[in-house]
């Protein structure tokens, strides 16, 4: 049975757990973007804090990670949405009880025409004016909870936010870092707000973070320089691909070892 990832963190005698519910996977088909981001859970200073909620096709499996760690769409007392994206604010709209917290650029961006300008066709526009009613604004440097902070990182989006647990170093980057492969070499693509400004969010994360939480990949320490996997990958893919067959054929991608 796959075991979700866990970090515990203790600063200055609070302690924190990070949970990554929904892990990200770094793949692309000729039809388009997965879109599969990681969806983390954070228990800090008496709250408990979501990071990005995915899409609609995550909807299902979200509520049961959530069901399997005794929590319901009301438990959740903060939802932070790293970038208006339709794979990360799909599924805000389960937490009503919630207070919402996006940033201010990234509502301005999103509600306007600037992400057709930039090419930048994953903006669920309806939806982000929707959610921009309801949200509250976050800025660089915000204290959210207990030693949770945010972290501006613009490149992918104006205005994409991060999250720093400073006390041990734990980046929750989403898409200013999709994936190790682009980190490890600087080089970030799809940058909406340009890739200068992704590079210098890049190299603000490797200034400051011992382990990543990438937007689509596994979670990687950063140690002497390398980058080390916490965990491994595993993605499992079915279909029915002609009427005489039993069943569907099933495809399984792997890395690492089992998560």
């Amino acid at each position: 049975m796959r075991r979700p990832l866990e970090i515990r963190l203790s600063v200055g005698g609070i302690m924190a757990e990070v949970d990554v519910l929904l892990r990200g996977f770094p793949g692309v088909s000729s039809r388009g973007y997965f879109g599969w981001c990681n969806v983390v859970l954070i228990r800090s200073g008496g709250e408990i804090l979501l990071f990005d909620t995915g899409s609609h096709g995550d909807r299902a499996l979200l509520l049961k990670e959530l069901e399997g760690r005794g929590l319901g769409p009301r438990d959740i007392d903060l939802v932070v949405i790293s970038h208006l994206h339709f794979d990360h604010c799909l599924n805000a709209d389960l937490f009503k009880g919630a207070r919402l917290l996006i940033s201010e650029e990234d509502v301005g961006y999103a509600c306007s025409d600037r992400p057709d300008a930039a090419g930048d066709t994953f903006v669920p526009r309806a939806h982000a004016e929707r959610l921009a009613e309801l949200a509250e604004p976050l800025r660089d440097g915000d204290r959210i909870t207990g030693e949770v902070e945010a972290m501006a990182l613009p490149g992918h989006t104006p205005g994409l936010m991060g999250l720093f647990l400073r006390g041990e170093g734990i980046v929750l980057a989403s898409d200013s870092v999709k994936n190790a492969w682009e980190f490890a070499r600087m080089d970030p693509t799809a940058c909406f707000h340009g890739k200068g400004d992704a590079i210098e969010s890049m190299r603000r994360i490797a200034g400051v973070a011992k382990v990543v939480i990438p937007g689509h990949d596994r979670p990687f320490e950063i140690q002497g320089g390398r980058i080390k996997y916490r965990g491994g990958i595993k993605v499992e893919i079915s279909a029915m691909l002609a009427p005489e067959l039993e069943g569907p054929i099933r495809y399984s991608i792997s890395a690492g070892p089992e998560p």
